[in-house]
């Protein structure tokens, strides 16, 4: 709140109050104040971004990145265009390659967008996971659980977490950072229908009055399937009703590509990478 009341007077100095919030033990205040500087300081942010003996944590170093995008002047655009150069060359640390992307994506200099086309123009053509490997390091596993719990568009545990092992339209993620690659997380996440996990694909049935009906088989007995519908909910279907039965190649799972960015892939991944 401080930190705010200075920002709204305009009275950001690099001493006082914010000076002691960039080394507060607290990341979360140190992050806070990096952006308050950077948005009424510039330079001032960019003489502690400069600072050889700060020692920064992964997230520090990432906000730096991402705030360098939005600070005006040559010397925010020579520091991204570094960090661009070593992303180019291979020797940036990939936890921070996103953040470098993004902070040269917000950046208007030509040479800076020259480099971020360059990146993107030499990811191997054909490989639909290709643009989104960047986002394999450097997430944060507690936002990731609350996109993976809370994102409304996504609804990740309404399938995987919804009433436990065998009553689920997705497979359990409990334990999964043991029996799964990154590489494989991220495919389930971008192309669910590459591979359907084993009873988790989908059934399609035609039914006696012509009614089609499509999800997941949840149970079945000599009487009766159980499905979970797109809708999210549950319906049990009497087997003397089923014309047809089918099961489709497609995942009920839609590509997360399509619904998160990448910044919230690299979250999710964080949180999925930790489920061991």
């Amino acid at each position: 709140q401080s930190l705010e009341l200075l920002a709204q007077r305009g009275a950001v100095q690099l001493s006082g109050v914010l000076e002691r919030a960039l080394t507060d033990r607290a990341p979360e205040v140190r992050l806070v104040a990096l952006r308050v500087l950077a948005t009424n300081n510039p330079a001032a942010f960019l003489e502690v971004a400069a600072r050889p003996n700060r020692t920064w944590t992964l997230a520090e170093r990432q906000a730096v990145l991402r705030l360098a995008g939005q600070v005006p002047g040559p010397q925010a655009a020579a520091m991204l265009g570094r960090e661009l150069d070593a992303l180019l060359a291979g020797r940036l640390q990939p936890e921070l390659a996103l953040d470098v992307l993004q902070g040269g994506r917000s950046r208007p200099e030509p040479d800076l967008r020259a480099k971020v086309a360059a990146y993107e123009a030499a990811l191997p053509a054909g490989d639909p996971l290709a643009r989104f490997r960047i986002a394999l390091a450097g997430g944060n596993a507690a936002t990731g659980r609350e996109i993976f719990r809370n994102q409304p568009n996504a609804q990740c545990a309404r399938c995987h977490e919804a009433g436990g092992a065998g009553d689920q339209a997705g497979p359990v993620l409990a334990a999964i950072a043991s029996r799964a690659t990154p590489e494989y997380l991220l495919e389930s996440l971008i192309d669910p229908s590459r591979r359907i996990a084993d009873g988790f694909a989908n059934v399609m049935l035609e039914l006696q009055d012509g009614e089609e009906l499509d999800g997941i088989k949840l149970r079945e007995s000599p009487e009766e399937l159980t499905l979970r519908v797109p809708s999210g909910e549950t319906r049990k279907v009497a087997r003397a009703t089923i014309r047809k039965q089918s099961a489709s190649t497609v995942s009920a799972m839609p590509p997360m590509g399509d619904i998160l960015s990448l910044d919230e892939l690299r979250d999710v991944l964080a949180y999925l990478r930790g489920l061991k």
